[in-house]
């Protein structure tokens, strides 16, 4: 995130023209054939998550391992355009799910992970904090147990 003069927030944004940069900055590249980067983008039916995974798929930043258990939250359709394509692979699975994330990262091999994955609905997290507890701090946890093992 980068602060703005107005004191606001606002994402930075990966350029299509640092493409070449990320692809041979990433282990195991050559000069001449350089590695895609391998994301984990967590979330895939929230409006970040899949503006992210339609932004890295589309201009071919990424190779993008999804992982999203499909909650009531997002808009199931959100990736559509990008489901085709082979850079991009989709893992219904909670992160709460220590053997799925696990087996997720050591066989996809990740040079970064983005965890978007999260119960955001206010007033649900009134009636009902413990799936807000488990998904936003108890999944975030594993997440990042599984990324340091890894």
């Amino acid at each position: 995130m980068q602060a703005t003069p107005s004191g606001t927030l606002k994402p930075l944004i990966l350029r299509a023209s640092c493409r070449k940069h990320i692809a041979s900055s990433t282990p195991e590249s050559s000069p001449t054939e350089p590695r895609k980067h391998r994301v984990i983008v967590t979330g895939r039916a929230g409006f970040i998550a899949s503006a992210l995974i339609r932004y890295l798929i589309t201009n071919e930043l990424a190779e993008v391992h999804n992982i999203d258990k499909l909650t009531y939250a997002g808009n199931l359709s959100s990736p559509k355009s990008v489901e085709a394509n082979p850079d991009y692979h989709f893992q219904k699975a909670d992160i709460l799910d220590a053997s799925a994330i696990s087996k997720a990262i050591t066989e996809f091999r990740p040079t970064s992970i983005m965890h978007l994955a999260a119960e955001s609905h206010v007033d649900r997290s009134i009636n009902g904090p413990k799936g807000f507890i488990e998904t936003n701090i108890v999944g975030t946890y594993e997440l990042l147990q599984h990324a340091l093992e890894y």
